[in-house]
């Protein structure tokens, strides 16, 4: 997948994550998971100040989308937006 599938999918989560959806709440916990991950990886071997905000960065939406969990289960009538 190149750069643009990526922004795709992206947009795809962030989409989800903005309405509300399930999958959107799960799509950003596995994104910031990965992220950070990967950002703490190469933090170990590259210590340089972009990639510990990338770490932050991705604790910070974990944390803050762990928070708001329940507004994303929370079920409305089907002509009630949540």
């Amino acid at each position: 997948m190149g750069g643009e599938g990526f922004g795709v999918v992206s947009l795809w989560m962030v989409y989800g994550y903005m309405r509300m959806k399930i999958w959107g709440f799960w799509l950003m916990i596995m994104y910031s998971v990965l992220f950070g991950f990967i950002s703490f990886l190469l933090l170990t071997n590259e210590p340089q100040q972009p990639i510990i905000g990338n770490v932050v960065f991705s604790v910070m939406v974990l944390i803050y989308t762990i928070y708001v969990r329940e507004a994303f289960f929370k079920t409305a009538p089907r002509n009630q937006s949540i």
